[in-house]
């Protein structure tokens, strides 16, 4: 995050932000020491003439901190959902330190942003939807996203995917777009296509031996 010159001193003004009403300046000694919300401004009980030290000073900019990297992480999850740890990634790599992401996720699940047994549930019903696979990849798409391997096999298991069903349906299509080649050359695409969905040979064997034959 942006570093402030930060130093003790005393409050000489509390100035609203020109772009932002919600913001304000806070002058020390007659200069800029933090941008800080409104909010931080009230709930710290913050006045002209108030003398903060160095150690007060660098605790503002934590709250501070916590606030930009809660709003942000707002913003994540209005997007789509995300687990924790896609969650924590993100904050890190926006710039925001340990503690205050720490608070972050805190608070997001305080408030029921984060539930990550919900977000397999969504993510499953999703990948059934519009983006079939076998139900091993998912469970292995779902831990790479942060979802503990057990909540990931539980929701898998829950889903009661039929890998030979899908894998059917996957091959009929995708047949049907590739009629005009040779069998051989089929086969051999058909079956890189169904191992990148993440489809054992048990699984391909049976379906080439019927949807290719037919």
């Amino acid at each position: 995050m942006e570093e402030q010159n930060i130093r003790s001193g005393t409050i000489t003004a509390l100035n609203a932000q020109a772009r932002h009403a919600d913001r304000v300046n806070l002058m020390i000694d007659g200069e800029f020491a933090l941008g800080l919300s409104g909010a931080i401004v009230l709930e710290q009980g913050l006045y002209v003439g108030q003398t903060l030290s160095e150690a007060e000073l660098l605790r503002l900019r934590g709250l501070e901190e916590i606030v930009k990297a809660t709003e942000s992480a707002l913003r994540l999850v209005t997007h789509r959902a995300r687990t924790e740890v896609e969650l924590r990634r993100r904050l890190a790599r926006n710039g925001f330190s340990p503690e205050a992401i720490t608070a972050t996720i805190e608070r997001m699940h305080e408030w029921r942003y984060l539930d990550d047994e919900d977000f397999a549930r969504r993510f499953v019903e999703s990948r059934e939807g519009h983006r079939p696979r076998s139900a091993s990849m998912i469970r292995r798409e779902l831990v790479g996203k942060g979802v503990d391997a057990e909540t990931a096999g539980q929701v898998r298991a829950e889903a009661e995917i039929d890998d030979e069903s899908i894998a059917r349906d996957l091959a009929h299509k995708w047949l049907s777009q590739h009629a005009r080649e040779a069998e051989e050359v089929r086969r051999r695409k058909l079956i890189g296509f169904l191992q990148r969905r993440g489809f054992g040979w048990d699984v391909i064997r049976h379906v080439l031996d019927d949807e290719v034959a037919e």
